[in-house]
């Protein structure tokens, strides 16, 4: 009996030592996750990383100013085209918070943040085209005025008829 007692108790030893290996292997992994994380933001350049979020920042703030000219100038003057506009606004800045997020996770590589920097670029140059539609609108012509045709000579040549030309082909 003392035999197998001693033999259980090296056993149980050992799983339990198992359990601490793979319990301290599965630390080692969520550190490591979390550092993979985390080296998207905090291990590149102070400078790039205040430069990008004040990009961003930018871009954010002319997307809320272009929002807020579409709602006013579009319920004052009841235009409901506006609100096309607005929603198009939206489907980009979707993709830009996506692709911010993305980044921040660590999904998206450090190394890609022009990528980030391009859609914000084409972000403001959106929302700079919605301001020129809103405060510049098309104004329709009215067509029942004919267009006035002016002649820049107005002195009078004798006009001969250009009569055509025949041609007799022989067989």
């Amino acid at each position: 009996m003392e035999d197998t007692n001693n033999r259980q108790q090296p056993n149980q030893q050992q799983q339990s030592q198992q359990q601490q290996s793979q319990q301290q292997q599965s630390q080692q992994q969520q550190s490591q996750q979390q550092q993979s994380q985390q080296q998207a933001i905090f291990s590149e350049n102070t400078n790039k990383t205040l430069a990008l979020k004040g990009f961003i920042a930018i871009t954010i703030f002319m997307v809320l100013l272009s929002v807020l000219f579409c709602i006013i100038v579009g319920a004052t003057e009841n235009r409901g085209e506006l609100w096309l506009l607005i929603i198009n606004l939206a489907f980009s800045s979707y993709v830009a918070i996506t692709l911010c997020y993305w980044y921040k996770q660590g999904e998206l590589e450090s190394d890609k943040a022009w990528f980030l920097i391009f859609v914000a670029s084409v972000l403001i140059l959106q929302t700079i085209t919605t301001d020129i539609y809103v405060f510049n609108p098309y104004e329709e012509q009215n067509p029942t005025q004919p267009p006035i045709i002016t002649h820049a000579l107005t002195t009078k040549k004798n006009h001969t008829t250009i009569k055509p030309l025949s041609v007799n082909i022989f067989f």
